[in-house]
């Protein structure tokens, strides 16, 4: 028995339909690996952006203050800080920073005890070290379990 041109016409339509719903699929799982891709990208150079921070604050509380280590240190915070820190870190590490920050212009002004600001610059740099953790564990999303085995 042989199939009307209307028979065929309706096989052709549900073949045509299935193709575009697979062409849709393709392209959403091909978007959905350049988002994944560039998540991948931005969160790779926000952690190197980290280390950055992290390593400038550190030594920031480790060497003296007169020194010209400390003030290589200080060049390199401001740096990231007037920089990339703001385009790429959640709010509780720019609120770090912030203080970070606060902290490096009142040794400026030398009203306050560069003791007492030298221990404070100490405390936010670990505290900065800790939020620093928490995004990027947050971003990666890494169980905090799992980086302890």
């Amino acid at each position: 028995m042989a199939k009307s041109g209307e028979e065929y016409a309706g096989i052709r339509t549900i073949i045509k339909g299935g193709t575009l719903l697979v062409a849709i699929i393709a392209l959403f799982c091909g978007t959905q690996t350049l988002q994944e891709q560039y998540k991948s990208k931005y969160w790779a150079h926000q952690l190197i952006v980290y280390s950055q921070l992290l390593n400038s604050t550190g030594n920031l509380a480790s060497f003296e203050l007169n020194s010209k280590e400390f003030s290589e240190a200080k060049y390199n915070f401001l740096s990231i800080y007037y920089g990339e820190v703001n385009l790429i870190s959640t709010n509780n590490v720019k609120i770090k920073v912030n203080e970070i920050k606060q902290v490096l212009d009142q040794l400026e002004n030398k009203h306050y005890s560069s003791d007492l600001l030298k221990d404070k610059i100490r405390f936010l740099a670990l505290e900065l070290a800790t939020e620093c953790r928490i995004s990027t564990l947050e971003c990666w999303q890494i169980p905090l379990e799992e980086l302890k085995e």
